[in-house]
């Protein structure tokens, strides 16, 4: 199974914001949406991890990662749930033939 790339990812030192594309069915139509993934990321012996604890010193980064997820999507005019016809029109405006490529 590929792993999913995300659609843009937003980072504030080590907390960090990804959008990644999914697609379900609903009312027999394949719809497709972003799932937000976010948390902070450590090096433990070695190998980076994620964890979904924050300390409060991160509360700024973690608001600074999701606002600018916010900001992007209202700006890419994003509507949540859309068949599938629409969404590949979307993707293809939003960031041309590759949209999942992270920038």
């Amino acid at each position: 199974m590929e792993k999913k790339k995300p659609v843009q990812v937003f980072d504030r030192e080590n907390v960090r914001a990804s959008l990644f594309p999914v697609s379900f069915k609903k009312d027999g139509k394949e719809i497709r949406t972003l799932q937000i993934s976010f948390g902070k990321r450590y090096k433990k012996d070695g190998k980076w991890r994620t964890s979904t604890v924050f300390e409060p010193r991160d509360i700024r980064k973690a608001l600074y990662v999701l606002m600018r997820a916010e900001t992007y999507l209202e700006l890419s005019n994003y509507r949540s749930e859309q068949p599938i016809e629409e969404t590949d029109q979307y993707y293809a405006e939003m960031q041309g033939d590759e949209w999942l490529e992270v920038i």
